[in-house]
């Protein structure tokens, strides 16, 4: 009755046996490691028991419909004796069961607090001369309680897995969203403005560019097409915009640090050149406002927007930027601010039902323009026919069409037009773009250009 479970993966399909001295669990499985270090892959089921101090797991034995059974070699009990004399348990936890918990707030303080949860209410059942447990209760520090229930219908989430039923060495396989190593699926139908990307020749090197696209959120749903917005972005700035390459910091998937590193790197460069760069930063990805002070951060891929103190603020930005004093800054924001997205709402108004947000304009100072993707509470939708964010598209085209040599002004009129007209063509809801300036440039910024003569 002290024993512990330690060992359990999940599998598509379930088994109708599985035993151990004591109990009995019908549960899913995909591996389960030897008492002596190597591990077998089981064709559907396994689990395993560790008692308090005992550095192994019991060995299971497993049966499902159509086999006969799989029983790897028991290992003697006085051996297991002898290792629950020999210290705390070496062995890595593995076990996962299924327990229905609410959406939202529920959920993330179950995963927090999971250490303190209490145990309790066990529920028994047996069958064949084995027992089996029914239900389970968990209960938070809170009180809010969480029940596994052995009966109870539950839905899974499908993954699209790539393996080799030789393998016979596998150890975990951890699916939860975070750990998950991203696998970026290949585009499909590359776009009109992917496929004909002029080449001007010209060197640029007087200007300096930060590239982001962050699509893979580990706590957020991800944003189509982010990544590849990015990709091609950087490509219309090395072949026409004449940037060179070591002058762009590009990274796809950015981290907290990985963008506050891109602002040092714009920062060093301007630095060395004695201001004399022009500047440019690209973000397509999640934004989110502070429900408290409406305040817009660019949400790295390791942040929730629940935690905006992790997240790059708008406002942080664009007052470094301005601060370094170029010749001139120019950044393209491919998000919205709202905490709405395309695949729904972010988990901070998730958990804050009802709440509506709508993102406050910050003051611009120094030579500074920015091209925003939407207006006021508005959601920055994909492109799916053309696999890029609805905004980048436009912007990437008017790239392609004026060679680089677009003014702002000619740029802005663009971008508002034709998003405003295909996002409400395509999405039925309304995206307008806006650009906004500080006032010492109010009267130049229109007649500035990318490609600098």
């Amino acid at each position: 009755t002290a024993a512990q479970i330690v060992s359990l993966d999940a599998s598509p399909r379930s088994c109708t046996r599985v035993w151990v001295p004591r109990f009995s669990f019908p549960v899913p499985f995909t591996s389960f490691p030897y008492p002596d270090g190597h591990s077998t892959q089981f064709p559907e089921c396994a689990l395993a028991i560790l008692y308090p101090g005992m550095v192994s797991p019991i060995s299971v034995s497993c049966t499902y419909p159509g086999s006969a059974g799989v029983r790897p070699q028991p290992s003697p009990v006085a051996s297991l004796a002898a290792k629950s004399r020999s210290g705390p348990p070496a062995h890595e936890p593995l076990l996962k069961l299924t327990v229905k918990v609410p959406r939202g707030k529920t959920a993330k303080e179950f995963i927090s607090y999971f250490d303190s949860v209490k145990v309790s209410q066990p529920d028994f059942y047996f069958s064949d001369n084995y027992i089996g447990l029914d239900k389970l209760t968990f209960t938070l520090p809170n009180g809010q309680q969480a029940v596994y229930d052995s009966r109870a219908q539950n839905t899974y989430a499908h993954l699209n897995i790539s393996y080799d039923l030789e393998l016979t060495k596998l150890r975990e396989l951890n699916i939860e969203n975070r750990n998950r190593q991203i696998t970026q699926q290949p585009i499909s139908n590359l776009s009109d403005v992917d496929m004909q990307i002029p080449q001007t020749g010209i060197t640029n090197d007087e200007t300096y560019a930060v590239i982001i696209g962050n699509e893979h959120y580990h706590y957020e749903s991800q944003t189509r097409f982010s990544s590849n917005d990015a990709k091609i972005f950087y490509q219309y700035c090395i072949k026409t915009l004449g940037i060179p390459s070591r002058n762009i910091f590009s990274k796809t998937d950015a981290t907290y640090g990985d963008m506050l590193t891109s602002i040092q790197f714009l920062k060093n460069a301007v630095k060395a050149k004695n201001g004399n760069v022009h500047i440019v930063f690209y973000f397509s990805g999640h934004g989110m406002s502070d429900i408290k002070t409406n305040g817009m951060h660019l949400l790295p891929v390791d942040c929730s927007s629940t935690t905006l103190q992790a997240a790059l603020k708008a406002e942080n930005l664009y007052r470094d930027l301005a601060d370094m004093r170029a010749l001139s800054a120019t950044v393209f924001l491919d998000a919205c601010f709202s905490g709405k997205s395309d695949e729904g709402a972010l988990t901070a108004l998730v958990d804050g039902a009802g709440i509506e947000v709508t993102p406050r304009k910050e003051i611009l100072n120094g030579n500074l323009v920015v091209f925003s993707a939407t207006t006021d509470a508005e959601i920055a939708y994909p492109y799916e026919e053309k696999q890029h964010r609805m905004f980048t598209y436009f912007l990437l085209k008017k790239l392609q069409e004026s060679k680089g040599t677009t003014s702002y002004a000619d740029l802005a009129t663009y971008l508002i037009n034709n998003v405003k007209s295909h996002a409400f063509d395509v999405n039925r809801k309304m995206q307008t773009p806006q650009v906004q300036t500080s006032r010492a440039i109010s009267e130049v910024w229109k007649n500035w250009k990318l490609i600098k003569e």
